[in-house]
Formats: structure tokens, sequence, C-alpha cells
């Protein structure tokens, strides 16, 4: 039994005739218009690479945000669209949302105040009341659409990420009785960090609303424990992870999330040298050795810090100059957010000096691409770099790396990983490194270069042997069989 059939089993040993819902503001799909007609992609981010196969698996509806024009027009009368169109398919519920509703729900609040609060990287947090009320009212409107589909299709309700903090509660206060869970795919901050949200008591109470919470692993769980001790009169129990206010119990518990290895391995293999060989003379690279770095453009990611160690490492080896290259992949994002312009711009003005610098016309140190990439280029960068870089100032889990070690089916490849991942829990046969250090960094670079072939082997094997045990079905498997458990207590 593969691992896909291994999952349907859980899920209709677990749910029975129940159907999976799961919300999120990021849609799986996205449609457009290209020469008049529609036409539809796959989003790109680690949600949708996470939960996507995992609903191909299952069926079901994903709820979340359309935003296009096109997205209108792909749906039925219900606002339904069936997805992904190769079979396995699902239904997709769009939520539409105004300008205005879109400007104060995602890019006020959830990006300008949770995100930067959660992930304590030094970017100031931006309150607004007039926001908050707005995250609100698109709480309860996806709060309304589950419980219309809840209510026909009897199904367990799964909410994503931080978008969504104060739906749980909106459906139970309609539906005390449903089964709801919600996984945070960010890192939760301290106590004292998350005190200064202006509306912490509210949005804690959202989310013990939830029968279920998932964190990435349990320093997050731990601090969450600590700000719900801060916030709220509540009774927590340590020992084992529940905490129960307004008599209602939410169970806390540690999913570390992951990628469908196997679907990787085989976009891997299929890539040929030819391939490659076609990447590399679109970006003008040759001979070097390549050291690759993918990401969204976020002040999370390290970028520029990345950036600055690279120079060092150059300036401290110069015999690595015009034998290696660092590909850097930059996914744009929230570019209408002050914040992100200006990382943008640093990030651009940096690699264009490092290139200025080091670069002689025919080679560059630096090739940043800094546009969508098809997942089958993604594939093929991580297919031809002997070196890998993740180094995030502070990062939920970080899917990138473990696509990295999945791709690498021959064996051989270094991962350069910051601690300050959730996935360097489990990757910790890595080249661990703190990203706020350039030397540390520089000196990981000249490591990793340098490794003997027998050791990067040794390191890798380990890395896919956890990934692969702990692949994106197996990680949904236990998060249901754990709310499957909570239902069978429910009924009783």
């Amino acid at each position: 039994m593969n691992r896909k059939e291994k999952l349907r089993r859980i899920v209709k040993d677990k749910i029975n005739d129940r159907q999976l819902l799961v919300l999120s503001y990021r849609e799986p799909y996205t449609h457009y218009y290209e020469a008049g007609e529609i036409k539809h992609r796959k989003n790109t981010g680690g949600l949708v690479a996470a939960l996507d196969p995992v609903m191909k698996a299952c069926g079901g509806t994903w709820i979340a945000c359309g935003e296009t024009e096109a997205d209108r027009e792909a749906v039925d009368k219900e606002d339904k669209v069936c997805v992904p169109f190769d079979g396995d398919d699902y239904d997709l519920r769009r939520i539409w949302l105004s300008k205005e509703e879109r400007n104060a729900f995602i890019r006020g609040v959830s990006n300008r105040a949770l995100w930067p609060l959660m992930h304590f990287v030094y970017v100031r947090p931006y309150f607004d009341e007039e926001q908050w009320k707005v995250y609100r009212k698109m709480n309860k409107r996806f709060a309304e659409a589950a419980i219309q589909e809840a209510k026909e299709k009897n199904a367990f309700i799964w909410i994503q990420d931080y978008h969504l903090a104060l739906c749980a509660k909106y459906i139970k206060d309609e539906m005390p009785d449903a089964v709801v869970a919600q996984f945070w795919h960010i890192p939760w901050p301290s106590s004292e960090i998350f005190r200064i949200f202006p509306w912490h008591r509210e949005l804690t109470e959202g989310l013990l609303a939830n029968d279920l919470l998932g964190f990435h692993i349990r320093y997050y769980s731990n601090n969450f424990m600590d700000s719900v001790d801060r916030s709220v009169e509540a009774r927590v129990e340590r020992e084992n992870s529940s905490i129960f206010y307004n008599d209602h119990e939410t169970k806390v518990r540690e999913f570390p999330i992951s990628v469908d290895d196997k679907t990787i391995e085989k976009m891997s293999k299929e890539t040929t040298h030819n391939d490659i060989d076609i990447l590399k003379k679109e970006y003008g690279i040759g001979d070097e050795k390549i050291i690759a770095s993918i990401s969204r453009m976020d002040y999370t990611k390290g970028i520029s810090e990345q950036f600055m160690a690279y120079d060092k490492f150059l300036e401290n080896n110069p015999k690595y100059l015009k034998k290696v290259v660092l590909v850097q992949v930059i996914s744009p994002s929230r570019t209408e957010i002050p914040e992100y312009q200006d990382l943008e711009e640093k990030a651009s003005h940096l690699a264009f000096e490092l290139n200025w610098k080091y670069g002689d016309g025919r080679w560059r140190p630096i090739v940043l691409i800094n546009e969508f990439i098809d997942q089958k280029v993604l594939v093929a960068i991580y297919k031809m770099a002997e070196v890998f870089i993740v180094n995030s100032l502070q990062d939920g889990m970080n899917i990138v790396c473990k696509e990295y070690a999945a791709a690498k089916q021959d064996g051989d490849g270094t991962l350069i990983l910051s601690k300050f991942t959730g996935a360097s829990r489990e990757l910790d046969s890595a080249i661990l490194v703190n990203p706020f250090s350039e030397n540390e960094v520089s000196e990981a670079f000249k490591k990793a270069l340098e490794m003997p072939k027998k050791e990067r082997r040794k390191r890798l094997k380990r890395m896919r042997e956890v990934v692969r045990e702990n692949d994106v079905y197996n990680w949904a498997g236990k998060f249901i069989e754990k709310l499957g458990r909570i239902e069978a207590q429910v009924s009783k």
C-alpha cells in the first residue's frame, strides 16, 4: 500500500462518512486569461505544497479567497470549481474580497501586524483598529461558508494559518458540536512579544475554540501555552499539552510539516542533463560549482544577510573566484508593502554590488532570478546545486530544504541550514548556522564546498531518510488520526 492509499485509509477509518473541509486565505489554484482563454496554474508556497497532495488523496472541499476575474468566471453558481484538473480532484470554493477588504485583512492585519509579530525579526508590527475590524469580518465570512459546507457534508473542519485566527470561535458559536482544528504554519513568539498585540486576548480566545491546535515544533507550542497563561484565565496542563477554557479543551500538539518526496523524486529523475544544460545557458552559468537558494522575497528569509556572508566568503577565499556561483531565486511577495519594497531594493543592490566587485563580464558571482519559477524548473535547480542554503532569520518550518533533499536522488549534495528554522530540528545532519553571523555562514560555504564526498553522501542520506519517513502524507495522517480520536470522544 503506497502512502497516498494509506492516508485515504486513515481518513476512511477515522472520519468515516465525513468529508475533509480545509479553510485558508491562499487558494491552491488560480485562473488567469491567456490569449482570450481561461487557464490555471498551481500556486507556490509551503501551505499549498503541503495540502494539495492531501486534498488529492482525501477529496473534500477547500475554501479560499479568489484572486482574479478569471477566478470568478471559472466557478459555478455556488462559487465552486473542481480542481486540479488531472484526476484525484476536489472542490475549491472561493470567497470574494473587495480591494478595500483585501487591503485591511491581508496587507494590513495579516502581513503587517501578525506576520512580523510572530517572526520577531526586528521589523516593527503595524496595528490599526479599523483593519482589525475587517479582519474580524473576513473571519466571519469564512466561518459562514464553512458552516454551510459542514452542514451539507458533515465535515471535519481544518483551518490553516494566521489569517483565520478567529474563525474557529465563530464556527463553534453556531455549531458547538463541530469538530474543528487549526494548523499554525508560522512560529509563535514568546509571551512578552505576543502581549504587545492590542487584541491578543481576542486572538487567543479564537484559537482556543479549536479542538486541536497544531504547531511545527514543541518550542512554538510552549510559547503558545505561555501566552495563554498571560492572556486569559485558563487551566494550562503542560504535562498533557491541553488547555481548558470556558469548559472547552484544546489539545496542543506538534506536527512537523513536510513534502511529497515521491513526486519531487519523480520530477528529478525526469529532469535530464540536457534540461539542466539549457537552464544553465539561459542564466549564463558555465562549469562553476553551484550554490543555490530559493525563497520568497521576505525579510524573514535572511537574503541580504546571505549576500553579505557570501561577499565575505569570496573575499577570504579568492581561489573560488570564477569557480562558484550563487543562484538566488526570489519569488516576488507582498510588493505593495513598503518594508518589502525596501527589501527588494536592498537585495538587488547587494547583488549588483557583488557582481560589480568580483565579476569580469563573463562570470557573475550571483545569478539573481527575481520572478516566479515553475516547479519543474525549481527541481532542476535543486538537482544541479552542489550546495543549497536556507538562511532564514526565523522560519516556522521551511520546506524548500526538504524538497532539496528529496530532489537529490543521486545521493550527493550539501545543505546549509539556519538554526532558526523548524526544519533544523529534523535535518540536523545539515551544516547548521546562525544566519546573523556573517563569519559563520561564510565558513559554512567553504565547508560545504570542500566536504569529502563520503561525508556529503552520509549526511544527505540521513536527511533523505527523515524526509521519506515523515512525508506530507504522514504529517496529514497523524493530524487526522488525532482529530479522529477527538471526534470519537466528543461523540460518546
